[in-house]
C-alpha cells in the first residue's frame, strides 16, 4: 500500500529459491529465512534490512532450535508469540528502522 500511495516508493518481490538467488546476500544465521525486507536508496544501496521476524520472536525461535524442539513445537510456540504480540513488536521495529532511514 505504501508504494501505491507514494510514487517515490517502489516494491519488488523476489522468490527465495529463484534466480538470481539474492537471498544469499541476506542470510539469517546462515539460513535462507524469509520474509526479508530490504530497503534501498535510488542508487540501489541497501539502507536497512529487516526480518525474518521481530527480534523477540527470533529469540524464541533461536531458543527452541537450541533445545532441538521439533517442527510442530516451534510452529506452535511461534504462532502463540505472534498471537500474544498482536503485531506490536513488528510495528515498533518498522518505526525504528524507518525513522533511521
Amino acid at each position: 500500500m505504501l508504494a501505491a500511495l507514494n510514487p517515490l516508493v517502489t516494491t519488488e518481490y523476489q522468490l527465495r529459491d529463484a534466480e538470481p538467488f539474492l537471498i544469499q546476500h541476506y542470510l539469517t544465521n546462515g539460513g535462507k529465512s524469509i520474509p526479508k525486507l530490504i530497503s534501498r536508496d535510488a542508487e540501489g544501496k541497501d539502507l536497512f534490512t529487516w526480518g525474518p521476524r521481530p527480534e523477540a520472536c527470533q529469540a524464541v525461535y533461536d531458543q527452541l532450535k537450541a533445545e532441538n524442539a521439533d517442527f510442530e513445537t516451534i510452529k506452535t510456540e511461534i504462532q502463540k508469540w505472534y498471537n500474544d504480540d498482536k503485531g506490536q513488536s513488528l510495528q515498533r521495529e518498522m518505526l525504528a528502522v524507518l525513522a533511521y532511514a
